[in-house]
């Protein structure tokens, strides 16, 4: 019998009308019927000239045209200067014009876009004459944190560095790149609706997709010298005795020419290819400082050694930083060469770490007595220091070790809740059906026979509880007071919320397709993943409850933080083309709350700074936020 072919239906096609019975169609404007039936109007280009007006793409989106009359777009509506008419339209295919244009470089094809975007579209903000409705309270936001944090500045600086000595114009770059963050910042997306975002949000340029995968290659060809440059200005932002976290993260790759993805287990257990990247990260500021991308396959403590020579390279020693680990960094022999080489640390380790056993032993009735509680953290403690080693290299770090009598209950309920599941599931033969998680209290068990009913074994789960059920462990290079270490590695925690931000803003994929464009999507990230940082830094510090109730939750934990994204979103800044002052819409409630904690202010002595400070390169954008006490 053969096999069945699918039947393709084909469509009555459409005749499109004579342009000429189209009104309002601009000049010298095409037609084309879409795949939904409806009529769009576009400008076709010829000239490489018009391309770099166009944003590299040889047609331009116009409109619509229904019931025979032309309805222009948003941005074609209020913007038409930047839709100049082609003087010829380019007829064929688009790839066969550029076959005859001579080739040139990712650099000097971006030079000569941006430039000559840069002197035909002026930016709608600051030109009085046009109208302006955009979404200006996320953005203020944004712009806040890179100001007040001093990253902004690093970031023109590092650019500068890099490209300046090479013929690009600076200020195109550094006005792209603070775009591309501030949507991923803003909305979460890396370079989705980029297109979109810009036509709607006040930022500091217009881009594209395509204009974003080419600012992406420029910086991917020059990452090294560009990270080493912005990470030479982003250790001057570390105030002293700071205390530096760091977090690992994994994230899927669909490109595979990056070197980067390897197949590795996430943290779903599943065996995929991904991405690993390790973040420094500021508990005083709020602030990621440095960042190092690694093979997919590579564990967090393996990633140890190449932390090491960063941080040594850029003098973390010297600044008196501690560095905190999570238990999946643990390895011995980078931990003594930390030591020696004066880089303070506080780990966490896991309680099977044969140091932290012979703590246990040693001290386990002593963990039970009121002579080691400590009142301020509702825990008892003890510490030792120990020796660990490696060969011939040793070292002596501080092992506190803490048992919770409140953790120990929980854990134990929720044990004898997995008992008694397991018990009853037994008894109605059911037990092959519970997860794994649960099947695996049967050891807990009595010898098991079939039609009998399951008999806990009360002694075993008893010395489990006692022997396992309430400790913690840390591990420390020179912190020899446990309630002290307890303190400083809670900071840690609360910064989880911000490592949990960078996972949120497009990690979980990504889709870059060589080496280049994934190395400058990655730095470009990382810009984005700073300001919501600090953001959150900030809004940590308010409680969204007006009542002096100390147990109040910050702002930053009871709402996600794209929500709060999309609360500030809704204050607008609008003007008439006739007006040169804009002024705020919606600039109350909820977003400006969140506004003064960030502290911002909607009512500007001069509200053309705003335009200012969005659209000006650093130094002369800083003065102006100088000017009316935007930043101190």
């Amino acid at each position: 019998m053969p096999a069945r072919e699918s039947q393709k239906i084909d469509q009555p096609k459409l005749p499109l009308p004579e342009k000429k019975d189209i009104k309002g169609l601009p000049r010298n404007a095409d037609i084309a019927r879409t795949s939904s039936g409806s009529i769009a109007a576009y400008y076709r280009y010829r000239s490489k000239s018009d391309l770099a007006l166009s944003g590299g793409k040889s047609m331009r989106h116009l409109g619509m045209v229904e019931n025979m009359e032309f309805v222009p777009s948003r941005d074609y509506l209020l913007h038409p200067e930047l839709f100049p008419v082609p003087e010829k339209q380019l007829r064929g295919r688009r790839i066969g014009m550029l076959k005859k244009q001579p080739a040139s470089s990712a650099e000097n094809d971006v030079r000569e876009v941006s430039e000559g975007a840069e002197k035909a579209k002026p930016h709608p903000l600051n030109d009085a004459a046009k109208s302006v409705s955009y979404s200006a309270g996320a953005s203020l936001a944004v712009l806040r944190a890179g100001k007040s944090t001093g990253v902004l500045d690093a970031l023109y600086a590092a650019l500068a560095k890099v490209f300046g000595p090479l013929g690009l114009n600076v200020d195109t770059l550094y006005r792209q790149l603070v775009t591309c963050a501030m949507h991923t910042a803003i909305t979460g997306d890396a370079d989705r609706h980029l297109e979109s975002f810009c036509e709607h949000y006040a930022a500091p340029c217009r881009m594209t997709s395509q204009s974003a995968s080419d600012l992406y290659e420029i910086l991917g060809k020059r990452i090294n010298e560009l990270r080493q440059a912005f990470f030479e200005e982003t250790v001057k932002l570390i105030p002293a005795d700071d205390q530096l976290t760091t977090d690992g993260t994994y994230y899927n790759c669909e490109g595979k020419k990056i070197s980067y993805a390897q197949i590795g287990v996430g943290k779903d257990g599943t065996y995929k290819r991904q991405i690993s990247q390790l973040i420094v990260y500021s508990t005083k500021t709020g602030l990621p400082i440095l960042y190092m991308t690694n093979p997919g396959n590579m564990h967090d403590s393996q990633t140890l050694k190449g932390l090491r020579e960063l941080c040594a390279y850029f003098n973390l020693a010297n600044m008196n930083t501690l560095m905190t680990f999570d238990r999946g960094f643990l390895d011995t022999p980078e931990m003594i060469r930390y030591q020696k080489e004066g880089m303070h640390y506080l780990l966490c380790v896991r309680m099977n770490y044969g140091a932290v056993e012979r703590v246990k032993e040693k001290h386990k009735r002593r963990l039970r007595s009121f002579s080691t509680y400590l009142t301020g953290e509702d825990l008892h403690a003890v510490c030792e220091q120990v020796v660990i080693r490696d060969g011939k290299d040793t070292a002596k770090p501080f092992v506190h070790l803490f048992y919770s009598p409140r953790w120990a209950a929980c854990e134990a309920k929720t044990l004898m809740s997995k008992v008694e599941a397991f018990r009853h599931a037994w008894d109605n033969g059911r037990a092959d059906k519970l997860k794994s998680g649960i099947q695996a209290v049967k050891d807990f068990f009595k010898p098991l026979k079939e039609g009998a009913p399951a008999e806990p074994d009360f002694e075993k789960l008893d010395q489990y509880i006692e022997d396992t059920f309430g400790y913690f462990a840390l591990m420390s290079s020179n912190i020899n007071d446990p309630e002290t270490a307890a303190k400083l590695y809670g900071l840690r925690n609360s910064s989880e919320i911000c490592f949990k931000t960078e996972k949120t803003l497009d990690r979980k994929t990504a889709r870059s397709h060589n080496e280049t464009t994934f190395s400058g999507k990655d730095f470009c990230m990382f810009v984005a993943t700073m300001f919501a940082s600090n953001i959150l830094h900030r809004l940590g510090s308010w409680k969204n409850d007006e009542s002096s109730d100390e147990t109040a939750q910050p702002l930053n934990r009871n709402h996600d933080y794209m929500d709060l994204m999309k609360i500030v979103s809704g204050i607008r800044i609008e003007r008439a083309p006739t007006n040169t002052a804009p002024w705020f819409v919606n600039a109350g409630g909820k977003a400006a709350a969140l506004l003064k904690v960030l502290d911002l202010d909607t009512d500007w002595k001069d509200s053309l700074s705003f335009m200012n400070v969005l659209t000006l390169p650093p130094k002369r954008a800083k003065d102006a936020a100088l000017n009316v006490g935007w930043i101190h």
